[in-house]
């Protein structure tokens, strides 16, 4: 996403090639908040913080086109670091943690003057502000984390290789179902992936579109691929629960802002997300990364991760309480979609604690019915609720009216009104014993075996206000779900979607008891 706030900037995983001293200016700060003079020396910032944020300047001379921040924490955890202009406009984030990381921020060469005060493709001279934030520690213990920032600043252009937006995306096929993950992470933030590994894993994947959803940070600059369409994305991360922003329009602001919770998930909603966004709670009982921002009206969001990361140990019982939520969501006028999201962080050969199976994009998959594979394409199609979504089930399906006098194309997500339809569904994966669940109106009203030959369900959405297919394994386990059709005549949604919290949402809904000894047992 060619971000407006953000100028072109480069991830660089290798050292910053060392330039001669002459082709170098290069700062030091005191370590006074809001101090800064140039002088002989590195740029070097060497810090402690508990929880919340400081600042320090760093004073530009003029003819610097390109500046490199780098630097680690000392203990596990995250730190937030970005970078304003002399107009306090956000340039760059970087995300701290063990082993150094670098971002550089590089001037246009098109640019122009402003008001003769600095050469065409240069970067504003004067006073830049570096931010580090703390963000854990409202809510649990506080952890001091200590730092160290240092800058590099070039005069005089090199070639080294950049990233750069991708201005040919991977060819469509029309409208179309297009396989993909909605959250995915590299050592943007804390995966383990560079960008360009990441791509590269996607399309071993053989996934249409790829979301890169880093750690309240999105990058302007994606990288490129002929197979897989590489989209922006933000994990809002707060100490209260983690959402995605799907297309954001903006990055999130960490200066001179609140950093509470309840303010940076009003940021995200508020101002990251722009009218074609998407918005999906992440993870949402899966603890300690639950949701419990219990004040959260539900209308602002476009769905639930009911499957993140099936090979973390908890993530069947954390998805089967999710399934639940949504059910109660549906029952009460919601029609909040399903996604999946792998959440992946680590390199294909790594694995999770007590985990066999790799942690992968792609695992689980979610497919998406746009009308091409573009970014607002797949934006729509999700906003819409047109998803699926499944793991090594292979599913081919297809709904169609009863009525010959009312032909239409039926997807998930759509509203069918009071009409009888078909699905016709088989699997081309024939080999997990799989079993269907249909959902009506929150209870299981059929299992069925799913198997190689394909086989059609009558659907009565006179009977009913909703309808929901799960996927099963032979031993019961999630592997699967196609979102619900629904007829939008049945009282529960001839009106506007109710107002409803968080809180209100999961107090009524109706968790398994297996699930609810996971909850009340986990040491958060």
């Amino acid at each position: 996403m060619a971000d407006p706030i953000l100028s072109p900037m480069s991830y660089r995983e290798s050292p910053v090639e060392q330039l001669p001293a002459d082709q170098l200016f290069q700062a030091e700060l005191s370590d006074s908040r809001l101090s800064g003079e140039l002088l002989t020396g590195a740029w070097q910032w060497h810090g402690e913080l508990t929880y919340g944020r400081r600042e320090q300047t760093l004073v530009l001379p003029t003819g610097v086109i390109e500046l490199t921040l780098s630097g680690c924490t000392a203990q596990q955890g995250l730190l937030y670091v970005q970078l304003l202009d002399t107009d306090r406009q956000l340039r760059a984030t970087l995300v701290l943690q063990k082993g150094e990381k670098q971002v550089s921020v590089s001037a246009m060469l098109s640019g122009t003057t402003r008001n003769g005060e600095q050469p065409a493709g240069t970067l504003p001279a004067g006073s830049w502000l570096v931010v580090v934030c703390h963000l854990e520690g409202e809510t649990r213990s506080p952890h001091p984390q200590a730092f160290a920032l240092q800058a590099q600043l070039t005069t005089q252009r090199i070639d080294m290789p950049v990233d750069t937006v991708m201005l040919t995306p991977p060819p469509g096929r029309g409208a179309a179902w297009y396989r993909g993950d909605l959250h995915a992470h590299t050592r943007l933030s804390d995966g383990h992936n560079s960008p360009q590994q990441a791509v590269a894993i996607a399309a071993a994947q053989q996934l249409d579109f790829l979301f890169l959803t880093e750690h309240n940070l999105c990058h302007p600059q994606l990288p490129a691929s002929d197979r897989t369409l590489i989209l922006p994305g933000i994990e809002i991360t707060t100490s209260m629960g983690h959402f995605n922003v799907h297309g954001p329009a903006t990055s999130l602001q960490l200066a001179d802002r609140d950093l509470t919770s309840a303010a940076l998930i009003a940021q995200g909603m508020d101002e990251v997300a722009g009218r074609d966004s998407h918005i999906t709670i992440n993870h949402p009982l899966m603890k300690p990364w639950h949701w419990h921002y219990d004040a959260l009206d539900m209308r602002r969001v476009h769905a639930l991760e009911v499957c993140c990361d099936p090979t973390w140990a908890t993530s069947p019982a954390a998805t089967e309480a999710a399934l639940a939520v949504l059910n109660q969501a549906w029952q009460s006028g919601l029609r909040l979609t399903a996604v999946g999201g792998s959440d992946c962080h680590l390199t294909p050969d790594e694995r999770n604690p007590q985990g066999t199976a790799p942690s992968t994009y792609g695992d689980p998959a979610t497919w998406v019915f746009a009308q091409d594979l573009t970014q607002s394409a797949m934006l729509a199609g999700l906003r819409a609720g047109h998803v699926y979504i499944e793991r090594h089930c292979a599913l081919i399906f297809n709904f169609q009216p009863v009525s010959s006098l009312l032909a239409m194309q039926i997807l998930p997500g759509m509203d069918v009104g009071a009409q009888v339809v078909t699905l016709t569904l088989h699997t081309a994966a024939p080999v997990h014993g799989w079993q269907l669940q249909l959902m009506a109106d929150g209870d299981c009203i059929a299992t069925l075996p799913l198997g190689a030959q394909a086989q059609t369900i009558t659907l009565d959405l006179t009977r009913y206000s909703w309808l929901r297919c799960d996927i099963r394994d032979g031993e019961g386990a999630f592997a699967g779900l196609i979102n619900p059709i629904y007829n939008g005549s049945h009282p529960r949604f001839r009106q506007p979607a109710p107002a409803l919290c968080w809180g209100e949402l999961l107090a009524a809904s109706r968790i398994p008891s297996a699930v609810t000894a996971y909850e009340t047992s986990y040491d958060v």
